[in-house]
Formats: C-alpha cells, structure tokens, sequence
C-alpha cells in the first residue's frame, strides 16, 4: 500500500510532463513500481518480480523512449491499455525483463520502432491479471475488440521469446530471439503452460491471418493461423525466417493453418553445426512459390521436411494429407522429405 501511495503522488507531481510523452494515465494494479519523466524519456523503476500497469494511451513516438528497469531478467511487467486508443510505438522501449502488452484496439509498431527487451508478448486478445500473477497457465481468450497487429520496426529478445497474438497480424519487420521462440498465433485462442513457455497451444476460435514479409531469426519459429476463408490465404509467407538451435535444442519451424497457406520465403532450420533442424508444413492446401527455398543445412544427409496435414499434437487435427502445389523454382533441400498428399 505504501509503495502503491508513492507511485500515486510521484505520477501526479509529474502529471504536466507526462503528458507530454506517451504512454500515458499509468495506474499501477498491482506489484512495486515508480514512473519518471525527464524531456522525452519515461522511466519505469519496478522492485517486484511482476507488476501490473493499467494505462489508459501505451504509444510512444519517434524520438521518444520508454525504459523499464526490472530485478532480473526472470522479472516481468503485465501492461494492459484500458483507453479507446490503438498502440502505436515508433519510438524506442527498452527492458532488461520482460514486457507484456495487451491492447484489444491493436498494436503498430511502426519502421523508427525499436524493442529491446528480455522477452516481449505482445497481443489484442485478453489475458486476466490473476493468471498473469499466479504464473500457472496462461489464456489468452478472444475479446470482442480484439483487433491486428502490425509490426515494420525492429523487435530484439536476446534471452527470452517474442509472441503476437492477434486476430491477424502483418510481419514486415524483424524479430530476433537467438535464445527463444518467435511465435505468431492469428485467430485462435492460446494457451501456455508454466514448463513449457517456448510452445504455444491453441483453441480454433475465429478467423485469423498472417502475413509475413520482414526477417525472423530465432532458436525457434511458429507461425499459426486459423484461416476461415475458402478463398483468401490463411498464411502468406515471404522474407527469411532463420531458426538455428543451439546444442540438441530448437532449429525447428512450423507453419500451420487448417485453411491455405503460400511460401515463397527462404526457410533454414540447423540443430547444430553438424545436425540438420525440422521444417513442417502443416495445412489443408500448402503451396510452394517460386523463389521459394526450403533448406535444413549443415550435413544435408540430416535434417527433415514434413508437407502434410496433423502431425503434431498440440495443434488441432487435421486431414492426415494435405493438397500440395510446387511452382517450378521452389527449391527443398534436406535429408529427410516426407509430402503427404491428396
């Protein structure tokens, strides 16, 4: 309570220069923290393990920064915009914890955007404050709000992972997680359980798309979206998307969606210097562009491409085969090639 009086007196005392630097109305539900404001920066000083901030705007713009300072890296700050307004962050955040942000309205992280955090979830579907603080599952569930998010600026995770949640979601950034997972989830309900934070799974729910154009570079990729459309495309995959593991963990990717998806993306996944990764397709219609390359490298006598329907369990079932579509130029270089279609 004291420390909750502190936080009350010092935000108003710097009320008039808060507003003039996003976010703004900051309303601290729960944890140890203190807000600062100096020109253009905004400084987040938190002493507990987790926090939970209310703000009624979460934007920053180009030229300014937010800074959060957490106990460790383990530390995490729960930041929900409670305000009619869309996030748009073009300026710069930065935390050596993690950071979650839930705005149903949307999310755009703009071309000037830089994040460099420790982990960073960021999602307009709608996680309660009590799972986020008794760290047992976590739900993300529809709002009927929820809303896209859209990312071109540049998203940095050096120890932990980068999520979007989303009811669709446009990718022409880059995500970097050299230690975790980049995940995408468009149109479902998600789920997370506490010892296995790096996999996502999903609820089919309405839906959903992804587009993804930019750079993604991580230990692991997933990228899940729930289609609805018999016409348009569940999954448009374009750009690099680089997952390389790290000893006997990560260097996988999944692509899955039970409506279409298009690849013309270069796709590497490597375990090791020496071992091949894993890349599933996993859909009910899956078509390979031309340009598109599709490899597992170091020893090409390991590695593995799955083209099919179910396979893994913790998403839901599909046709165990798949309808496949191979443009003359897509390229598929691996030991292992398994296609399963109709």
């Amino acid at each position: 309570m004291f420390i909750k009086r502190v936080f009350q007196f010092f935000f108003s005392g710097l009320l008039p220069c808060l507003l003039l630097s996003n976010p703004t109305g900051a309303s601290l539900q729960s944890g140890q923290a203190v807000l600062s404001s100096e020109e253009k920066t905004l400084t987040v000083v938190q002493t507990s393990d987790k926090a939970v901030l209310h703000w009624e705007d979460f934007s920053i713009k180009a030229g300014e920064k937010v800074l959060f300072s957490l106990p460790s890296s383990n530390a995490s700050t729960l930041n929900r915009v409670t305000g009619d307004k869309i996030s748009k962050i073009y300026g710069q955040l930065k935390s050596n914890g993690a950071l979650y942000l839930i705005n149903p309205r949307g999310i755009v992280i703009g071309p000037s955007g830089w994040i460099d955090v420790a982990g960073f979830l960021v999602s307009t579907y709608d996680l309660s404050d009590s799972d986020y603080l008794l760290g047992s599952e976590l739900n993300f569930t529809e709002n009927p709000l929820s809303a896209d998010i859209s990312h071109r600026g540049f998203i940095y995770a050096p120890s932990g992972n980068i999520a979007f949640i989303a009811r669709e979601i446009d990718n022409q950034g880059v995500l970097v997680s050299p230690q975790g997972r980049v995940s995408l989830n468009a149109g479902f309900e998600v789920y997370l359980l506490p010892e296995d934070r790096l996999h996502s799974f999903i609820r089919l729910k309405k839906a959903g798309r992804i587009k993804t154009s930019g750079t993604i570079q991580a230990l692991e990729v997933e990228i899940l979206a729930s289609g609805g459309s018999a016409y348009a495309l569940a999954i448009e995959s374009g750009g690099l998307i680089d997952a390389t593991g790290v000893e006997s963990d990560g260097g996988s990717i999944v692509l899955f969606s039970p409506g279409k998806m298009a690849v013309s993306s270069h796709l590497s996944a490597q375990k090791s210097s020496e071992r091949g990764g894993e890349i599933y397709l996993l859909g009910s219609e899956v078509f390979l562009n031309r340009g598109a390359l599709l490899r597992t490298p170091a020893n090409l006598s390991s590695g593995k491409i799955f083209i099919g329907g179910n396979y893994l369990s913790r998403y839901p079932a599909l046709d165990e085969k798949t309808v496949f579509y191979q443009e003359a130029g897509a390229v598929l270089q691996t030991g292992s090639l398994e296609i399963l279609k109709k």
